[in-house]
């Protein structure tokens, strides 16, 4: 048996939820969980995301009595709610398709500190019963339920094995599209795709994921509130093509992704939304109820880190709310922002989201995506901005456009691990405001907005390289107020 790390997360700060990410379907997975205690903390498993009543569980205390439990929202992950013990957790857990998923775990906590205070120890089982059986775990959670919080360098790590994740393998570099590799151990095969849309260029025959970096514009304002959401290859400049649908057509949206699927939440339609519907990238069809903002606004901002996504700001609104991209479900509470503030935009890394300037701010503040919170402050734009698109690779993060007194044609930019101020990119083609941002992990493309009069206009940049946009192509109606989705 061979294992891969398939997933692997740490706390920067301290928080309440430890999350793997998505990971790669294994049929069996080994996690390894350490909670580093501040106050009293309560370590309660999740799979997928899911808090329906799913998990029956068996556990003992130091060889204690048994205690059996069914029908629960989640697994138990400690010892006893009422001390501050580090907490390291060691679960085995099989995930095939048309099985109930059963799990082992041997938990460990400190008894306290130093040599004179023994460890204490649990034994527990337990099985997942998702409502329908064909579900495999891609994500492990574990959230705090008591009065502390997980402390900053707490950690869960995933290793999968029978499907090794070509990201555990190292391949060789700078080979022909379409090679062969064989990997001795395991015998399985990987081949040499080319794709702008996965940093990992090496796959499996029958699971290579959509290839091509697809960016998708929806909604916005053209002669009415529009529910179009067309579509653009971005590696390959040219004109935008028919996606389907949104549920309901509105403007002043904003969208958030994973790798595969885009929710595009809140809006105006004559009065504020608080939908959320949501598009799968690969397949061009009309939009999905996904669920409720916690408020209903517009001209939001929207960052993600490939598994969650966090809405902020807004009409009138310093809200931030999140949602599991993967879990259709209505949003919840993540905190404030610094500044009460409508028309910004926001750029993410895979563990930090930042917003930017808004109706009369130059402000820009931070969140780390994984830990609900309120935001802390990052630096400032190079003016006043509002109505910006915004284009981030995770490393970088841009802003391009927008209205800073009149319509700009500037590009802005920051590192997003690194706070401080912007610096100036380059310009846009053509000075507009409102217009929405899509990318690749290289490229950006900045579509629609507003001229003057509304704008067909996409023009793209490579994110690693300061210098002025070139035209893509046109979108297939002018539109301003328009939302974005894609992943980096």
């Amino acid at each position: 048996m061979v294992w891969g790390k398939a997933g692997s997360t740490t706390l920067s700060s301290a928080g309440d939820n430890i999350d793997s990410g998505t990971i790669t379907a294994s049929k069996i997975n080994q996690i390894l969980s350490h909670e580093i205690a501040s106050g009293n903390t309560t370590a309660q498993f999740t799979f997928n995301g899911s808090t329906g009543n799913e998990y029956a569980s068996r556990w003992s205390n130091n060889g204690g009595s048994e205690n059996v439990y069914g029908t629960q929202s989640s697994f138990d992950g400690y010892l006893s709610s009422s001390t501050a013990y580090d907490i390291f957790n060691l679960i085995f857990n099989s995930s095939i398709v048309g099985e109930e998923k059963l799990s082992m775990m041997y938990t460990v906590d400190s008894g306290g500190s130093g040599a004179g205070n023994a460890p204490q120890r649990a034994q527990l089982v337990s099985k997942y019963v998702p409502s329908s059986l064909s579900t495999t775990i891609t994500k492990i959670e574990c959230d705090n339920t008591g009065s502390g919080s997980f402390d900053t360098n707490s950690n869960i790590s995933v290793l999968g094995s029978d499907v090794t994740p070509a990201s555990a393998i190292t391949f060789p570099t700078n080979v022909q599209e379409g090679s062969r590799a064989e990997i001795t151990d395991t015998r399985k095969i990987y081949y040499r795709i080319d794709s702008d849309y996965e940093t990992d260029k090496w796959f499996e025959p029958g699971i290579v994921p959509y290839a091509g970096g697809r960016g998708v514009f929806g909604g916005g304002y053209a002669s009415t509130y529009e529910n179009v959401m067309e579509y653009i290859t971005i590696a390959t400049p040219s004109n935008a093509t028919d996606f389907g649908d949104l549920t309901v057509g509105r403007l002043y949206l904003e969208a958030v992704s994973s790798r595969t699927r885009g929710v595009f939440g809140g809006g105006h339609t004559g009065a504020n939304s608080d939908v959320m519907d949501y598009i799968t990238f690969a397949t061009p069809s009309n939009a999905t109820d996904f669920g409720n903002l916690t408020v209903a606004r517009h001209a939001l901002a929207g960052v993600s880190s490939g598994t969650r996504g966090v809405f902020g700001g807004g009409n009138g609104s310093n809200v931030m709310d999140y949602i599991t991209i993967a879990t259709p479900s209505n949003a919840t509470d993540f905190g404030d922002l610094t500044v009460t503030r409508q028309d910004l935009a926001g750029v993410s890394s895979d563990t930090r989201g930042v917003f930017a300037g808004g109706d009369g701010s130059n402000v820009m503040d931070y969140i780390t995506i994984s830990t609900a919170g309120n935001a802390t402050d990052f630096g400032d734009l190079l003016s006043n901005l509002r109505y910006p698109a915004d284009i981030s690779n995770g490393t970088r993060g841009v802003f391009a456009g927008g209205d800073s007194g009149s319509n700009t044609n500037v590009i802005q930019y920051i590192t997003i691990a690194s706070t401080g101020n912007a610096t100036d990119f380059g310009d846009l083609t053509v000075a507009r405001h409102a217009p929405a941002g899509v990318e690749s992990d290289t490229r950006g493309v900045v579509g629609g907005g507003n001229a003057g009069s509304r704008s067909n206009v996409m023009d793209y940049i490579t994110i690693a390289t300061t210098g002025n946009a070139t035209d893509f192509g046109d979108l297939t109606a002018a539109t301003d107020h328009l939302g974005g989705a894609s992943r980096f």
